[in-house]
């Protein structure tokens, strides 16, 4: 399940969750402003990762079934190094910044509003308006 819907230049932005309506939401909050593929799943992630490693950041829901985005984090960590420093968590409130297992990443609360997820973006790299 992806999603290339900016032109070449802008931000690569991954979204990770199993929630579609989600998926869909970021997809259309973020097109405007980066390219933005999206998983359903971290397995599925983490073969886009495979694939193409390139992204400027990943947005991954804390709480999925099969692999949690902990375990996604610490899969991406071993995997790919210091790439997984650009993982943003978001979660529906079970978890936060300070359950994440020791993890340093910023952990955001859903529902999300564009100013926060722009903020978490330009740590990595400007957006295109």
């Amino acid at each position: 399940m992806t999603s290339d819907s900016a032109p070449t230049g802008q931000p690569r932005i991954l979204v990770v969750d199993d929630e579609p309506t989600l998926l869909r939401a970021m997809e259309r909050m973020l097109r405007r402003h980066a390219s933005v593929a999206v998983a359903d799943s971290a397995e599925k992630a983490l073969e886009m990762l495979g694939e193409s490693p390139a992204f400027d950041v990943v947005f991954c829901d804390v709480m999925m079934p099969g692999m949690t985005g902990i375990e996604f984090h610490w899969e991406v960590r071993r995997r790919h190094g210091a790439f997984a420093d650009r993982i943003v968590f978001l979660t529906g409130g079970t978890f936060g910044g300070n359950s994440l297992g020791g993890i340093a990443n910023v952990c955001l609360e859903k529902p999300v509003s564009f100013a926060e997820i722009e903020a978490q973006i330009r740590r990595f790299v400007p957006l295109v308006s």
